[in-house]
C-alpha cells in the first residue's frame, strides 16, 4: 500500500493553481472556481500585480499565464503566489 496524502480545500486549490499556471494556456479563473471553489485573484492576492510588474506572469482572457521569463523561474513564481508550504 502506498502513501496517500489528504489535502485541505485550500491546499487543493493551491495545487490546482500551481499546476494550472504551468500549462501553456495558464490557469483559468473559471476552472479554479468551478473545480476548487477558489477565487484566483484572492488566492494569489497582491502577488499577481508584483509578478506582472516583474514580467513573470501576464493576464489572459481567462486568468493568468507565465511569461517566457516566468517559465524559467516557475518555482519562484509559485512560491510567491502560494507560499512555500
Amino acid at each position: 500500500m502506498g502513501y496517500r496524502e489528504t489535502l485541505s480545500e485550500e491546499n487543493r486549490a493551491r495545487e490546482a493553481l500551481i499546476l494550472g499556471l504551468r500549462r501553456a494556456s495558464g490557469v483559468c479563473r473559471h476552472e479554479l472556481l468551478r473545480d476548487q471553489g477558489a477565487d484566483l485573484n484572492q488566492l494569489g492576492g497582491a502577488a499577481w500585480s508584483k509578478l506582472m510588474t516583474q514580467g513573470l506572469v501576464e493576464p489572459t482572457d481567462t486568468g493568468y499565464r507565465l511569461t517566457r521569463a516566468g517559465r524559467l523561474l516557475a518555482d519562484s513564481v509559485t512560491v510567491e503566489l502560494v507560499g512555500s508550504e
